[in-house]
């Protein structure tokens, strides 16, 4: 967009590797050999960008608080979670937080062996129809980390991928007895 093309005639090139002269020697510095071995200069250029220039992931939007004057407090919504012995636990989610994360902050037991990446499928969790419904799609990827869950239901999906929104106040989560982590 127009900001992203502002910030980079704000922000002077990261150098590159230039060919050598007569009479010096055959190699530049190894700094300056390819762009993306001087990560220094790399992660300069990206920090003066700032943040209005960073990639973020899509989902990030979700979480951005207003941008006038003092930031807003993050919102939350209450989501109740229910082991396979029956207890449930009710806690204060933030918008824009994965579910796993949500689980993580509330020590709430799930595993996420990958850390979020989806690359396992131990933050496996199972919505009611109507929730379930309101999800986005889920990608092919996280179609196969599902075919790896134990415990698989029509409405199952992986925490990591599933971000808290505003219309899931009250909404329930079932956990199921047993996860498997294939890392």
């Amino acid at each position: 967009g127009e900001s992203r093309r502002s910030c980079r005639r704000l922000v002077p090139p990261v150098p590159q590797a230039r060919a050598p002269r007569v009479g010096s020697p055959a190699r530049a510095p190894r700094a300056q050999q390819h762009p993306h071995t001087n990560m220094l200069a790399v992660a300069a250029r990206r920090a003066a960008l700032g943040a209005a220039c960073a990639r973020a992931p899509a989902w990030a939007a979700l979480s951005a608080a207003p941008r006038r004057g003092f930031a807003a407090a993050a919102s939350t919504v209450k989501i109740t979670f229910v082991d396979s012995e029956g207890n449930s636990e009710t806690v204060d989610a933030k918008v824009g937080d994965s579910m796993l994360a949500v689980c993580h902050d509330h020590d709430i037991e799930v595993e996420g062996a990958c850390g979020g990446e989806m690359a396992c499928s131990t933050c496996h969790m199972i919505f009611d129809e109507a929730t379930f419904e309101t999800l986005p799609e889920k990608e092919e990827e996280e179609e196969d980390m599902l075919d790896l869950a134990l415990e698989l239901t029509d409405t199952s999906r992986l925490g990591c991928q599933v971000i808290v929104t505003e219309a899931m106040e009250g909404i329930t989560i079932r956990l199921p007895s047993e996860t498997s982590s294939q890392m």
